[in-house]
């Protein structure tokens, strides 16, 4: 995968067409500042906000072609987003554009669609509304810094199992302060990419071979999962966990779609193979594992009996889905 032939994210998110940010010379940081002028920027928000509700309005009210079911009284579609993982958002936006959505779709969900790695003010005060039903984390452990998948040592996973032990923690007591249940909507880990390196890929570039193994991933997985479900069994917040991003049959290719990409589940401005699960990956099986356990559980207590469990019981969810997101 060579990041030159690919939409590199400035260009990806503006169309091209949007300023002169120039990713090539700029810091991602940079990248997501100026992204966000939609909604903090007071110079184009009137406008881009209009545009912004006028989009939302659009895709909430429109007809599926092959149901005749409008989105907004879909049951398939459980929650809508304000935004993927909104950079310290005006709270005012937050507030009004959620109302404005459940305003359009009082039968459905609607969370803010943001990480939780900015600490306990902005967590609180982003799910506080009324109109937020529940709060979400986003967990990426090589993103924020926390894991190099070309470090095979034992050192490298209990880092990244380390952080995600104290974030878990968190979001769990916050959601509790809240009243609301939490959802993990994303986490995720590559596989192996120590044995890529070995076998001549340069360490500057994202070649995610399939054949590699999943020693650490499998364990990361195991843990991250297996900590929301006992979580959840304890009424400590956790309602679900949705792992990133089931890849089925796919493999990383060198053609092309019609769109020029090489896409699975992964997003076409990042690195085909980077996150995805593969079919006969050992992830599937314990994410199948854990939804088992879980049915179990709850079968077990009984329809009335498993919300008096949680100490949110007035709002609780399960899901373990997650849609298409970025990830910094």
């Amino acid at each position: 995968w060579d990041p030159t032939l690919n939409a590199p994210y400035g260009d990806y998110t503006t169309n091209g067409t949007w300023g002169n940010y120039d990713p090539s010379k700029n810091s991602w940081t940079g990248f997501t500042g100026y992204a966000g002028r939609f909604y903090n920027d007071s110079t184009i928000s009137n406008t881009t906000q209009t545009w912004f509700r006028n989009h939302i309005h659009t895709v909430i009210n429109r007809v599926n072609t092959f149901t005749g079911v409008a989105y907004k009284d879909d049951p398939t579609i459980m929650t809508w987003e304000l935004a993927n993982e909104p950079q310290d958002p005006p709270l005012s936006w937050i507030t009004d554009t959620s109302a404005y959505i459940k305003s359009l779709a009082p039968k459905q969900l609607v969370t803010a669609g943001f990480e939780g790695k900015t600490g306990e003010w902005w967590f609180k005060r982003v799910h506080a509304p009324d109109s937020i039903d529940y709060a979400c984390g986003h967990l990426w452990v090589q993103n924020w810094g926390y894991y190099d998948p070309l470090d095979s040592s034992d050192k490298s996973l209990e880092i990244a199992q380390n952080y995600a032990d104290g974030f878990l923690k968190n979001l769990s007591q916050w959601a509790i302060d809240l009243r609301k249940p939490v959802v993990l909507e994303e986490f995720g880990m590559a596989r192996d990419n120590w044995l890529n390196v070995e076998k001549g890929a340069p360490k500057n570039a994202y070649l995610y071979d399939a054949t590699a193994t999943t020693t650490h991933k499998d364990q990361y997985f195991q843990k991250v999962i297996s900590d929301v479900v006992n979580y959840f069994k304890e009424g400590r917040g956790w309602q679900g966990a949705g792992p990133w991003a089931y890849g089925g049959i796919w493999r990383p290719t060198d053609k092309r779609n019609s769109f020029n990409e090489l896409w699975a589940g992964d997003p076409p401005h990042e690195a085909p193979g980077w996150y995805d699960l593969y079919d006969t990956d050992n992830a599937m099986k314990i994410v199948s594992q854990q939804a088992a356990n879980v049915t179990q559980f709850i079968n077990s207590q009984g329809a009335n009996d498993c919300h008096k469990t949680s100490a949110i019981q007035s709002a609780a969810v399960s899901t373990s889905g997650a849609s298409s997101h970025l990830r910094y």
